[in-house]
């Protein structure tokens, strides 16, 4: 029977799979709940949630990032002097989704890498088209759960995004 999950408000994606459901906050928490087995949940262990349990997503990249992000409807209009992520689509995904990027002229030695929330890297896609262009990721073969994505740039992380696999 559905029952109202409290201290989960301000959401702005919910992504609900066979076993889990992970929500993302406005303050850049993630909240998950379910099966864990996997360690889908990110939260360090391999232990089933029957409650949500919010966690921020790893620190290492979230004081690391240098770059300020291009508003999404900036797409058409993008800089292309400067190196930017843009979301994901579709988000959620079931495992296959496009990525935009922008590298400027000068970008050299620039990949993505795909982190789930153990912060351990799962895809890595070298990308060399200057200008603004895109990649198909394919996650299918990846459990339920958040994933985050970034640009790096001569090994210097440039920008990132979240992305959700929901099944």
């Amino acid at each position: 029977m559905p029952e109202l999950v409290e201290d989960v408000s301000g959401c702005i994606q919910i992504a609900a799979g066979f076993s889990q459901s992970v929500v993302l906050k406005a303050d850049d928490l993630y909240c998950g709940v379910g099966g864990n087995n996997y360690g889908q949940l990110g939260d360090g262990t391999t232990i089933d949630k029957a409650l949500f349990n919010c966690m921020t997503f790893p620190m290492a990249l979230k004081s690391t990032k240098v770059q300020t992000n291009l508003l999404e409807s900036d797409l058409n209009q993008a800089n292309t002097s400067i190196p930017s992520l843009f979301q994901n689509y579709p988000n959620p995904t079931q495992g296959i989704a496009i990525i935009d990027y922008c590298l400027s002229a000068d970008a050299n030695d620039a990949k993505i890498v795909m982190y789930n929330m153990s912060n351990v890297a799962v895809r890595q896609y070298s990308i060399a088209d200057k200008g603004s262009s895109n990649i198909e990721v394919d996650l299918q073969d990846q459990p339920s759960g958040v994933y985050f994505y970034v640009l790096y740039i001569n090994g210097t992380i440039v920008d990132q995004k979240k992305l959700l696999i929901s099944r």
